[in-house]
Order: structure tokens, then sequence, then C-alpha cells
């Protein structure tokens, strides 16, 4: 791997630093075509937040679908998530941007909970993945994603959100399930991990989280 003494000269390394600079300050929302190139060089922080409701005995997670022009993931279904930004003092900040903007403002039952942390290699960069849950009781549909039975998720898939939901399945089993749900939802969602596992596994190594 080259190092920037070698890719860049002193000049171009002179204008470099003075782009950057007219970044500081900034809430990080960055347009598209310059995180595209900035994913790149450093490791992000990435906060997921996994809506789930009950209905009718079956346990659904929301998910989000790419636009067909992404480079990396166009047309595939997803978790909702932010990036860190400059302007988010804490993750709740980021969770919030997740309700208004990908959840559609629709209202928790409990604030997001945390059911882990991973380092992930992924089709857009390295980062750090922050994992969180929480619940509905709303009928409401937000409005740009689906509601989708846990043991039923698309095949079109981010392939690092199998490994994701896979974990949220289990820990459910573990933590939750025995104590608040029922045996059919309890079935429903060991299946689900179990499923989600194997799907993961197919995808190769750079998509697996790696606990930290």
């Amino acid at each position: 791997m080259s190092s920037v003494h070698e890719l860049l000269t002193s000049e171009e390394q002179r204008l470099l630093v003075e782009l950057l600079r007219k970044l500081r300050g900034q809430d990080g929302s960055y347009p598209l075509p310059i995180f595209n190139e900035l994913k790149w060089l450093v490791r992000w922080t990435s906060v997921v937040t996994v809506l789930y409701r009950i209905r009718r005995g079956c346990l659904s997670v929301w998910l989000q679908k790419r636009s067909l022009s992404d480079p990396d993931w166009g047309g595939a279904w997803h978790s909702a998530g932010k990036m860190v930004i400059l302007g988010d003092k804490m993750p709740a900040d980021t969770q919030e941007r997740i309700r208004i903007d990908e959840h559609d403002n629709i209202q928790y039952v409990h604030e997001p909970l945390n059911f882990g942390r991973w380092f992930q290699n992924t089709r857009n960069g390295p980062q750090v993945l922050l994992a969180y849950y929480t619940y509905s009781k709303s009928a409401q549909q937000p409005g740009w994603g689906k509601f989708w039975p846990i043991d039923r998720l698309p095949k079109n898939m981010m392939s690092q959100d199998l490994a994701l939901y896979a974990n949220f399945a289990a820990y459910m089993l573990l933590y939750s399930m025995p104590v608040v749900m029922s045996s059919k939802i309890s079935n429903q969602v060991s299946l689900a991990a179990i499923r989600l596992a194997k799907r993961a596994t197919k995808v190769g190594f750079a998509d697996q989280l790696v606990d930290i």
C-alpha cells in the first residue's frame, strides 16, 4: 500500500488540508459523493435501530429499501441506521434522527436498548456498529419501509444485516422471549435465528460482525 507522501505531492497535500479544514464545525452531513470517498479513510461509527412489533401472533421487523441508484446496495432491504455525525452528542441523538427521518416519526414504546457492539467490514467501508432495538404498538407502517416477519426476511438484503438480525433474534431468545412472548413467537424467533445465521455465513467473512 502506497503512503500519502507517494500518492500526493506537497502542493496536493496542502490543498487537501485546506479543503478538509473547511469541513470543520459542520454537522457531518456530507453530500453523498464526498461521503463515498471519506468512508474509506476512517472507521465510521454507525447506529442502527431495529424496530419490531407483534401482531396476530407474529413478530415482524421494519426494513427499508435502498434506492436502485445506490452503487453498492441498489434495491436491497436493510435496517434503519445512520452514521454518528458531529452534531450528535450521544447515541440518543443519532437514534432520534433515525426515529424521525427513517421510522417516519413513529412513537416507540420504550427508548432503544443496546444489544450489540461490533467492528464490521462492508462494501461501504469499515465501521463500528452500535445496535439497538425498540418496540412499536402502532398499526402505522412507516411511509418508506415495510414490516417483515423475522423468519421470512427478503432475499435481497444487505448482507451485513443478515448477521445483525441473527444476533437480534438470538438476543431476544436469551433475554426477552421466554418471559414476555408466547411459545409460538419464541419458536418463530428461534427459527429466524437459525436461518439468518446460515444466510450470514454464506456471505463471507468481510460482512460478518466482530464483537468489541
